[in-house]
């Protein structure tokens, strides 16, 4: 087994850099589930058809977010040691990646399914 060597400051580094990316990816989210609930409401298919494009642009930066979130996940991991108390931190980082990533897919699976229907 290989541990990685950390240096002493990254964990409380990759810690606020997780917060962040996590505040981030919040606020986002809630702008596109929203954004993606309402083209449908008043707006005509052609309408709707066009504003895709930035809800393109917004899923395509989740995904980014997520990923980074991901990425700062892992580089936590090679900060943790056996019993250490860091191990609850980490998983509950984990969880929330893993609680965003799915609320982004269910939202991003009702937008295609909202698109599929307008276009038929």
């Amino acid at each position: 087994m290989s541990t990685l060597s950390v240096p002493a400051g990254a964990w409380e580094e990759l810690r606020r850099e997780a917060r962040k990316l996590e505040s981030e990816i919040d606020g986002k989210l809630e702008a596109y589930t929203k954004f993606a609930s309402g083209p449908s409401g008043g707006m005509g298919v052609s309408d709707a058809l066009l504003a895709g494009d930035s809800l393109d642009a917004q899923s395509a930066d989740m995904e980014g977010l997520l990923q980074r979130l991901s990425d700062v996940s892992s580089a936590m991991g090679g900060a943790v040691s056996g019993g250490d108390a860091r191990l609850h931190t980490l998983a509950r980082h984990k969880d929330v990646l893993l609680e965003y990533t799915q609320a982004f897919r269910r939202v991003k699976n009702t937008v295609m399914a909202n698109r599929e229907h307008a276009s038929l």
